[in-house]
C-alpha cells in the first residue's frame, strides 16, 4: 500500500495541487485526512480514475463523434481540446501495422512518440484508457486500435485492433 501527497497526485494528473485539495474536500477523489494532512492511496486512486474514464469512454462512441463535438464546441465559441500532433508517430505506426494484437514496451511507445512519456503513464492505469478526451488515446483510437491491457510493473502495453 502506497500513499501519495496531494502534490504528487497533482503532478501525476498535471493539475494544480489546490485543485486536488478541493477535489478531496468535495470527495471527488478518494483520500484520507490524517491530522491536517491529506493522503491518497495510489491503488484506490487508480481504480477510481479507471472507473471514471471507463464511464467517459462509454459515452464517446467514435473518433468521428469526438471530432464532430469538437467542431461544434469551436463554432459556439467554447474552448476545446484541439487534436495534438505529439502522438502522431505512434498513430502512424499503429495505422501501418497489419496485426490484430500488438505487445509493446513503454520504451517502444516512447520511441514512436519521440519524446518521454509522462510519469503518469508509468504510474496510473487511466493514462492508457481508451478515452477520446486524452491526446494519446486519440492517437491509437484514430489509428483503429485500443489498449487491451497494461502492466505498469513491467512497463508493457497490449494494443488490440478495434472491430
Amino acid at each position: 500500500m502506497r500513499f501519495l501527497t496531494p502534490e504528487q497526485v497533482a503532478d501525476l494528473l498535471q493539475v494544480d495541487s489546490n485543485t486536488i485539495l478541493l477535489w478531496l474536500k468535495q470527495k471527488k477523489i478518494p483520500g484520507v485526512r490524517i491530522g491536517n494532512i491529506w493522503r491518497i492511496e495510489e491503488e484506490r486512486l487508480q481504480t477510481f480514475l479507471t472507473q471514471k474514464l471507463d464511464k467517459q469512454t462509454e459515452k464517446s462512441s467514435s473518433y468521428e463523434e469526438y471530432e464532430e463535438n469538437f467542431e461544434r464546441a469551436i463554432t459556439r465559441g467554447r474552448r476545446g481540446r484541439k487534436p495534438t500532433g505529439k502522438y502522431d508517430g505512434l498513430k502512424n505506426f499503429l495505422k501501418s501495422n497489419k496485426g490484430i494484437i500488438l505487445h509493446m514496451s513503454f520504451a517502444e511507445v516512447q520511441d514512436y512518440v519521440e519524446d518521454k512519456l509522462p510519469q503518469s503513464a508509468y504510474r496510473l492505469r487511466p493514462w492508457w484508457a481508451n478515452d477520446y478526451s486524452h491526446s494519446q488515446a486519440r492517437a491509437w483510437l484514430h489509428a483503429g486500435w485500443q489498449t487491451k491491457s497494461v502492466d505498469l510493473k513491467k512497463h508493457k502495453v497490449t494494443f488490440e485492433k478495434r472491430k
